[in-house]
């Protein structure tokens, strides 16, 4: 008896943890705390499962400004291309539905650098915000987007 008695004053009582120099009872479960280890690995590892990894199916598109603005009372969006690259695919969004989508895959499009890229007779809306979207390929490098965005002016 006198032995279990020195122990306990020592603090060396199983479920029984200290501190900052106080004695903290511990649950009947003594094995919550690798419980809550081990629910934080699962929580850890189903997040990285459900937002995935870039892999090679996954390639960023790299993206190219370019300035939009009216000329001769039509909507210009300046050209940046440069002479080995063709624009394959046109998008077209306005802040309504206002939409145009066009691919040319078998008839690539070049437009000299300065010069306007084209419309393809999209109906722009006075007051409306517009962004637009060209896929440019290239023989000598990736494929990537020249975008823009534009706001016509109200009448």
């Amino acid at each position: 008896m006198v032995l279990l008695s020195k122990t306990r004053a020592h603090g060396n009582v199983q479920g029984r943890k200290y501190v900052a120099g106080y004695p903290i009872a511990l649950p009947e479960n003594r094995n919550r705390e690798g419980a809550l280890d081990m629910k934080n690995i699962m929580l850890l590892g189903g997040v990285f499962l459900l937002t995935g990894c870039p892999g090679h199916g996954d390639r960023m598109v790299g993206r190219e400004s370019t300035t939009a603005f009216i000329k001769d009372n039509q909507v210009c969006v300046m050209s940046p291309l440069e002479p080995q690259e063709r624009i394959t695919a046109i998008q077209i969004n306005s802040d309504n539905s206002d939409s145009l989508y066009k691919i040319f895959d078998d008839k690539p499009v070049y437009i000299p650098k300065g010069e306007c890229l084209p419309v393809f007779g999209f109906k722009f809306a006075s007051g409306k915000r517009y962004n637009f979207a060209y896929d440019v390929q290239s023989d000598k490098s990736v494929s990537h987007l020249v975008v823009a965005e534009f706001s016509y002016p109200k009448e």
